[in-house]
């Protein structure tokens, strides 16, 4: 005989996920957010959003009775963050900052999974 093994898997390693049970009228977004550490045969592994208190694993079958919403699906999701800076700002200052926001990106990983790049999109004067 021949045995067929076929895994849907609607979310990555890295992902924020959404678990909601549809037939849970008690169940809240901010309760079900989850952190995909780790994808395996039986079960997959996942951390509260914003949290860094031990993972939580959760058999493959177990998921099944959830709706799934994967919020990194896409290449068009973005964080946006609008920082001023004074018009005089020394190129050198401006390089600092830049390395701080990173540092701290990196310093709080779970918090900013999904962030890949930082890039200036756009320069505005205020007077």
């Amino acid at each position: 005989g021949v045995i067929f093994a076929l895994f849907t898997r609607p979310y990555d390693v890295g992902d924020t996920i959404l678990l909601n049970r549809p037939d849970d009228p008690h169940t809240t977004e901010q309760e079900q957010k989850w952190n995909v550490e780790k994808i395996g045969i039986w079960s997959t592994v996942v951390r509260s959003e914003g949290s860094s208190t031990e993972p939580t694993v959760l058999s493959n079958p177990s998921l099944a009775r959830y709706r799934i919403t994967t919020f990194d699906n896409t290449t068009l999701a973005t964080e946006s963050v609008h920082f001023t800076v004074p018009s005089d700002a020394s190129r050198h200052k401006l390089k600092v900052f830049r390395k701080s926001v990173e540092q701290y990106l990196l310093d709080h990983y779970a918090e900013w999974i999904g962030l890949v790049t930082m890039d200036v999109v756009d320069v505005q004067k205020t007077f």
